[in-house]
């Protein structure tokens, strides 16, 4: 279920004000959830799936450093951009001038698919809306 509140946003060009759904998680996941999950589909032990995945983010992490991207298969790819101050000269930029290095997560072509709209097992409900006796208000997209 994909949860959503309904916010407020006022147009910085015009002014008007306009109402938006906006992407409201109820909780998370941890790597010890991620890894006891895992672990009841093969057979690995907790401890084995929590120490992939730790060196996992590891080698992600030097991997970026590196200046490599880093792809998932289906699952989607990592790589890094970076915000810097503008100078008038291109002889006249420093390492400096960089303010801010960021990570993107780019999913894959399967990924998009898996939340594209016309996807019939997203099911959608307002987080704030009262609930129903299944518990949720929920609403099917393209309805």
């Amino acid at each position: 279920m994909i949860y959503y509140k309904v916010i407020k946003r006022k147009n910085p060009k015009d002014g008007t004000v306009k109402f938006y759904a906006q992407s409201k998680n109820q909780s998370y996941m941890t790597l010890d959830d991620v890894a006891e999950n895992i672990s009841r589909e093969c057979t690995l032990t907790v401890h084995d799936v929590k120490a992939a995945l730790s060196v996992l983010e590891e080698q992600v992490t030097l991997a970026l450093y590196e200046g490599k991207s880093v792809r998932f298969g289906d699952l989607g790819s990592f790589h890094l951009t970076i915000k810097s101050r503008g100078v008038t000269n291109k002889a006249d930029f420093k390492a400096s001038d960089v303010k801010r290095v960021m990570v993107r997560f780019v999913r894959s072509r399967a990924m998009r698919s898996a939340f594209d709209l016309s996807n019939s097992k997203i099911k959608f409900a307002n987080s704030e809306a009262s609930t129903t006796t299944s518990g949720s208000s929920e609403v099917t997209p393209n309805a």
